[in-house]
């Protein structure tokens, strides 16, 4: 009997050394592959923040009626330059082990940016160009109907990339504050 009951209790700790075994390192490529997951979405924000601050400043220099003319064209120069700088890293973070869903779609995101410097910004940095007198109620009321524009075409592409990423963390079980 004693040596009946011996393998009987030892049979099943062998079977769950392997499960445990199994288990754990499930968990540890589940962790590494969120963690790996994280990393990859902070260094996209990190270039959408570049971007982001790049556009406020872009704002306060509009916004500053003391802003010379080089100022004003060196924060346009220095917007578009960060966009496409960020457009390029990208390219060089490439898709996420083999998953270019949130590449993509901070690939647009991005374009947009690059579209309204190009347009949006470029029109306000002519306007603001302008001699002081030369500023009517007509060109004051296209500043505000670009201003808006902005507010539309930033707000639907945000949210769009928004999405993706909310499904993205959702693929590799990342919590987004």
């Amino acid at each position: 009997y004693q040596s009946m009951r011996g393998p009987l209790h030892i049979k099943p700790l062998i079977y769950l050394i392997p499960a445990g075994l199994f288990g754990i390192l499930l968990f540890a490529t589940c962790s590494g592959r969120a963690d790996d997951a994280a990393a990859y979405n902070d260094s996209i924000i990190s270039h959408q923040s570049k971007i982001i601050s790049a556009f406020d400043t872009m704002d306060a220099t509009l916004s500053d009626t003391a802003s010379s003319v080089e100022k004003l064209e060196y924060a346009h120069i220095f917007l578009k330059d960060q966009v496409h700088n960020s457009i390029m890293a990208l390219d060089s973070i490439g898709p996420f082990r083999k998953d270019p869903s949130l590449q993509k779609a901070a690939r647009t995101l991005f374009y947009e940016y690059e579209n309204m410097a190009g347009f949006e910004y470029n029109n306000l940095l002519q306007i603001a160009l302008k001699p002081p007198y030369s500023i009517t109620q007509t060109v004051i009321d296209s500043v505000k109907t670009l201003q808006d524009h902005l507010k539309v075409r930033s707000k639907k592409a945000q949210e769009a990339f928004t999405e993706e990423q909310v499904r993205f963390g959702k693929k590799y079980h990342l919590v987004f504050e």
